[in-house]
């Protein structure tokens, strides 16, 4: 036995059963080791455990339990905790309230709350929330900066937006990212878009298709197997080989679609081809009102000025022509002169057709009721 005594405290040991000891602002009680008692009276807390059955106090706190199974704390205020492990656990307070069990829990509070049932979790607050299948898909969103961001682990897939950008990705193999001024879209190993906007986009699906365009030109070029476009403000060019051939530049254009059709356009007249043996020209501009088709070897008619007309069959061996007040017969590809028409009827001739215009009438309406 050992005991020592001074001013300050005190203390006393029956080794190794009994410890005690005393001072001005804690004691302690040890009975090795089925017993431990400590207490501070200046911090006005004090605990004891016997064996398995522990209580205890700190300032208003209240605490009994059987450690470490189960135990419950109050304070007299309306708060308090209750547990019995490993099986339920819960803590409140008059604005909060916990609770923790194997298939459920949830907490909720002023600022926010959770709740799981595994393996789905959900929280909330003020500034951002949170959500996961574990382990399939988690998502998270910062309220403040308008942050989103979702992962699917069993795709590889990633998502991250905001106002600003954003980012996806799904089984390494495809990607898309955006921003306030572009966007880029890959589709690994064949797939790219970049697009800049009100800039220019590059579109590519390789090895089967490339398209470019520039906003600030107006132009744009795509190419396939066997195509091929290109477009401008004033022109074009299109191939389909070897079938479709299209240009077309200011006033004029050509267009075949082997060996079928053909199209042709000018200044001064527009013609057509209609396979095997069609053809159609009509005047254009200062040539307006003229035309001509052809329907080989069977048929030919022309109107050479406004007014004029001719027909002949089987490349003249029968026909009829006027030129002005004069008119011819063509029989056997001999043409005889006919008596000129009158005059009168001819004096419109050679003019090219009046232009349509719509003009409002105006005068006074008198009417009264």
């Amino acid at each position: 036995m050992y005991r020592t005594s001074r001013p300050e405290g005190s203390s006393t040991v029956v080794f190794p059963l009994w410890w005690s000891g005393r001072n001005k602002e804690a004691s302690y009680q040890v009975l090795f080791p089925a017993f431990w008692r400590f207490s501070h009276q200046r911090e006005n807390s004090e605990w004891t455990l016997a064996t398995l059955f522990y209580w205890s106090r700190n300032g208003n706190w209240r605490t009994r339990g059987l450690v470490p199974i189960a135990w419950y704390s109050r304070n007299g205020e309306g708060s308090g905790t209750d547990a019995l492990l490993p099986l339920f656990y819960e803590k409140h307070s008059p604005t909060d309230q916990m609770v923790l069990t194997l298939p459920f829990g949830f907490r909720k509070a002023p600022d926010g709350g959770w709740f799981y049932v595994p393996p789905f979790f959900y929280k909330d607050s003020w500034d951002r929330s949170f959500w996961m299948l574990f382990p399939l898909a988690f998502s998270h969103h910062d309220k403040v900066s308008e942050t989103r961001t979702q992962i699917v682990p069993p795709l590889l897939l990633y998502h991250r937006s905001s106002p600003e950008r954003s980012l996806f990705g799904a089984l390494l193999l495809f990607w898309r990212h955006r921003d306030i001024t572009s966007t880029t879209t890959l589709g690994l190993p064949l797939f790219y878009d970049f697009n800049s906007f009100h800039d220019r986009r590059l579109t590519m699906f390789l090895p089967l298709f490339v398209r470019y365009r520039s906003q600030v030109t107006d132009t744009s070029v795509a190419v396939a197997p066997l195509f091929y476009r290109r477009t401008g403000p004033t022109d074009s060019t299109t191939v389909l080989f070897p079938l479709v051939w299209d240009f077309r530049g200011g006033d004029r254009r050509s267009t075949i679609v082997f060996p079928l059709y053909a199209g042709f356009r000018r200044p001064t007249w527009e013609g057509r081809y209609i396979f095997p043996n069609i053809w159609y020209r009509t005047g254009l501009g200062s040539e307006a009102g003229t035309s001509r088709l052809l329907v080989l070897p069977f048929w030919e008619s022309a109107v050479k000025r406004p007014g004029d007309y001719l027909w002949e069959v089987f490349l003249g061996l029968f026909g009829w022509e006027r030129i002005g007040r004069n008119r011819y017969l063509k029989l056997l590809f001999i043409p005889f002169e006919l008596s000129p028409a009158p005059a009168a009827s001819t004096a419109w001739y050679g003019k090219p057709p009046p232009a349509s215009h719509t003009r409002r009438m105006r005068g006074l309406d008198t009417r009264t009721w």
